[in-house]
């Protein structure tokens, strides 16, 4: 994949855990109770936040001149994401997603340190 490919996948993953949140959201709203609120609250942060990251960057480059707690969202937006990605059952479908699970790989293997594959090699 090249870099200008692999910069509109990070955006177009971005939108879809964006899209994601919202939809979870949409889905508890009308949920009673304390501990509905305080998920809704989350959500609300969570997305209100991914919004303004999202508005603020075109690229991979782009996220690498945020500072490191930006970075780290974004990190745990995509992890949030890539954890819970659904391999559809249906053959056609399932290619697809096959695809794009290997495609969310390699933007997932872009966040991680060599060292820190190496720290947990030795544990």
């Amino acid at each position: 994949m090249t870099e200008k490919e692999m910069d509109s996948f990070f955006i177009e993953t971005l939108k879809k855990a964006l899209s994601n949140m919202k939809d979870c959201l949409e889905y508890i709203k009308d949920e009673p109770g304390e501990i509905y609120d305080e998920i809704r609250d989350g959500y609300e942060c969570e997305i209100q936040e991914l919004s303004e990251i999202v508005g603020s960057i075109n690229s991979i480059g782009d996220l690498a001149e945020k500072d490191e707690e930006t970075i780290g969202a974004v990190f745990d937006y995509l992890e949030g994401y890539y954890d819970n990605f659904v391999i559809s059952s249906d053959e056609k479908q399932q290619a697809s997603d096959l695809k794009e699970y290997e495609k969310l790989s390699t933007l997932m293997d872009m966040f991680y340190d060599e060292e820190d594959e190496y720290d947990d090699e030795e544990e």
